[in-house]
């Protein structure tokens, strides 16, 4: 008895021309490390008052977590145009470390240290984070945390 192949071959060209294509490659964002430098550029924005240079670095749901509470963009941005700061020198980031939490969110944490006042108040250190997430081609915060950074006395 002969067996046709036939009906064998029509099936598996049915099935193989129901198999997923394999995807495009996506183009892998940039160095993470680039947001290193971005989180720079956003203090630079910040102590020249580019308020809105910094506003194109943001997600349009940016949220900005300190001792005043959670601030959506929108009401950062007017309290941070209202206030009195007077800067000396750049700031330092001391110990900044890059976390990939996943290839398009980076976390980025360290030390913040700036000279001058802001509305009459020194300036103090803080402990800050930021969350960056690749998206539409750029690397955007879309969260920041800061909090007042208090030395630990010997006693």
């Amino acid at each position: 008895m002969k067996r046709s192949l036939g009906p064998i071959v029509t099936c598996l060209l049915i099935f193989s021309g129901c198999a997923s294509p394999e995807p495009e490659p996506a183009e892998p964002p940039p160095d993470p490390t680039e947001v290193e430098a971005l989180e720079r550029q956003m203090w630079d924005y910040f102590q020249a008052r580019q308020f809105d240079n910094m506003l194109a670095r943001m997600t349009g749901d940016f949220l900005m977590h300190g001792p005043d509470g959670i601030l959506e963009r929108a009401l950062w941005r007017a309290r941070a145009s209202q206030q009195e700061c007077e800067f000396e020198g750049d700031p330092a980031f001391d110990n900044m470390t890059t976390h990939v939490l996943a290839p398009t969110v980076v976390l980025i944490s360290y030390r913040g240290t700036a000279t001058g006042t802001c509305d009459g108040e020194e300036i103090t250190p803080e402990i800050d984070s930021s969350v960056w997430i690749w998206t539409d081609g750029e690397w955007l915060a879309t969260s920041h945390h800061w909090t007042p950074f208090v030395e630990e006395s010997g006693e």
